[in-house]
């Protein structure tokens, strides 16, 4: 009897701990996912503070001010999130940053355009004319991108929010979600005033100092190890814009790593820097990622996804 007790509480406690594993081995996104738009609404509604939301939003790391206003001026990229609305609804809010492809305004659907010379651009609609079509440069937010239409060779419509997936892979955790949706559905139910009430004072914003990092000790002690860890942090972190492979790209505006040219440089350094401070629409990764695991992921990028092909 004592045995098959035994063999029960051990059975239970494998249970336990491999239902542990799975929890820590999933993303903050995928966590919400899984709780579900309707119930995160609720549970904003009652628990989040909005105050504390626009902390969020205004911090660097959360990276929304790169693309959205809320009541401070012109929009970077998407739209104003405190033009006044009736009925604001949480749920869609919610959806919107958990799965920001589902739904997407025309005005807001970025454009791929492929010229004669075999060039590809993506981006906004920010003006056109009979002769010319202007874009809004997504990677370089400001910048409009001017092609002449007789050079155009093909046009199409994007399926994919410019708004990269797993964005709220940023953020600390779910408290600081519900906030962000309280505050999100706040400003758009009462507009720019109310966003200009919420707004945080800059000593609220402040970021943590920066690391200290002895880049070549740390490029020099990379093994196989930490290929397979950066394999693992590229699986819950990068493929869901980059795409499985690095190279089938699902956003549109992600790099296709072994085909693409590495903008600011393809040695571990450069990597490492845009991966940490991000670029264009791709968010920061250094209040996320550790220093070291930050050279995980580019040592796994360098060694199985590029080493090769480019």
């Amino acid at each position: 009897m004592k045995r098959v007790i035994f063999s029960t509480l051990a059975l239970c406690l494998c249970a336990i701990v491999s239902t542990l594993a799975e929890a820590q081995d999933k993303t903050l996104e995928q966590t919400l996912v899984s709780e579900g738009a309707a119930a995160l609404a609720k549970a904003a509604r009652e628990s989040g503070d909005a105050r504390r939301g626009a902390v969020v939003f205004h911090q660097r790391r959360s990276s929304c001010t790169q693309c959205h206003a809320a009541g401070s001026g012109p929009s970077p990229l998407g739209p104003d999130l405190a033009i006044a609305k009736k009925n604001v609804d949480l749920v869609h809010i919610v959806e919107s940053l958990l799965t920001p492809s589902k739904v997407v305004e025309p005005k807001f659907r970025a454009v791929q355009i492929l010229t004669e010379e075999g060039r590809l651009h993506t981006g906004m609609i920010a003006s056109e004319t009979p002769e010319v079509i202007a874009l809004r440069n997504p990677a370089q937010i400001g910048e409009l991108i001017e092609i002449n239409k007789q050079t155009i060779d093909d046009r199409v419509a994007s399926k994919v929010s410019l708004m990269p997936a797993g964005v709220v892979n940023q953020l600390p955790g779910r408290q600081q979600f519900l906030d962000l949706i309280a505050y999100l559905g706040e400003v758009a139910e009462h507009g720019p005033g109310r966003a200009r009430e919420l707004r945080p004072d800059p000593e609220q914003l402040e970021e943590l100092a920066y690391e200290k990092v002895d880049h070549v000790e740390t490029i020099k002690a990379l093994r196989y190890g930490d290929q397979k860890e950066g394999r693992a942090l590229y699986a819950l972190n990068c493929a869901s814009c980059h795409g499985k492979d690095g190279n089938l790209a699902i956003n549109p505006l992600a790099r296709r790593f072994a085909q693409d040219e590495f903008k600011f440089g393809s040695d571990p350094y450069a990597m490492w820097k845009t991966i940490s401070y991000g670029n264009g629409l791709m968010f920061r990764w250094d209040a996320v990622l550790t220093a070291k695991q930050r050279y995980q992921l580019v040592h796994f990028i360098r060694e199985e996804i590029v080493k090769e092909q480019n």
